[in-house]
């Protein structure tokens, strides 16, 4: 697991410093349960859960949020739409 996280944080690092415009979205342990449509996303959030089709929508609404690119961000279960969320990362 060590490798892995190692790997990951070089690519995160390799990538922020490229020409491309770029998000990454770091979700919390996923789950298989429906989709609510609502999530918490921040800079750095304590642990939590989501579920894949939330995160499937967070990807989704990313390309429409300007406030995303360039950046990264946790993501979890929470109490706002994800359109409202991804808006608040301003």
């Amino acid at each position: 697991m060590r490798s892995i996280l190692l790997a990951k944080q070089i690519s995160d690092s390799v990538l922020r410093k490229s020409a491309l415009t770029w998000t990454v979205v770091r979700p919390g342990t996923l789950t298989d349960g429906p989709g609510t449509g609502r999530v918490k996303a921040g800079g750095h959030l304590e642990p939590g859960r989501i579920s894949r089709a939330d995160v499937a929508a967070v990807l989704v609404g990313v390309p429409a949020e300007p406030l995303t690119e360039n950046r990264g961000f946790d993501v979890v279960s929470g109490g706002f739409p994800v359109a409202a969320a991804l808006a608040a990362l301003g």
